[in-house]
């Protein structure tokens, strides 16, 4: 069992915070979503939640099966979507995912069967850089979704998606998602209807 605690995490651009004394404790098994206003912080609390940007205050603690998790490794606890993520253009969707996989163990060990899953077959030997903004976001999913992590985090995740695209996601959550902890970021109601605790980004100011 994973548990993520923040601890009045607070992070400041500038002069300007954006939020500040954030306390919370994330548990896995549990589905969260983070809403707020554009600027307000909802991507950037997930990125130092999982160790990718740094807060200007306050710390985040992970403790896996009662011990605490030294904090260099967070990120290995933590597969994420974002679109701040980006993609190695010059590799085909298959390189990708192969590469993807020789950092972080899959839940799904066969490349064919992902790419079929996230309905990339067309896509399979393309560049990155020749695909749509919307099959770039499915490979994104793609790898977040089938990376075996207790944590999975998206942020914004049918950005680009078509209708098609939408419910894919939605099957994906199905899943993929249960048992772990998962956090979206968005506004967007169909992204997180299937979560139990929403937290408003905004009342932490």
């Amino acid at each position: 069992m994973l548990y993520i605690e923040a601890e009045n995490l607070s992070k400041k651009f500038l002069r300007r915070f954006v939020f500040k004394n954030f306390n919370y404790q994330f548990t896995q098994g549990n589905a969260y979503a983070v809403t707020g206003s554009n600027g307000s912080g909802k991507s950037t609390l997930l990125q130092i939640l999982c160790g990718y940007m740094m807060p200007s205050q306050g710390k985040t603690v992970f403790r896996h099966n009662d011990m605490v998790v030294d904090e260099e490794q967070h990120f290995s606890f933590c597969s994420m979507a974002s679109p701040f993520m980006e993609l190695i253009e010059e590799y085909t969707v298959a390189e990708h995912i192969v590469f993807h996989s020789k950092l972080k163990p899959m839940l799904i060990k066969d490349t064919e069967e992902i790419v079929t899953t996230f309905q990339l077959e067309n896509e399979m030997h393309k560049p990155i850089k020749y695909l749509s903004s919307g099959n770039k976001q499915r490979v994104k999913l793609a790898l977040a979704f089938c990376t075996d992590s207790a944590v999975l985090m998206v942020d914004e995740p049918t950005q680009n998606l078509d209708q098609r695209g939408v419910d894919l996601y939605l099957g994906a959550i199905e899943k993929f998602a249960k048992d772990r902890l998962v956090i979206v970021s968005s506004n967007d109601a169909r992204e997180y209807g299937f979560c139990k605790e929403v937290i408003r980004i905004d009342e932490y100011k």
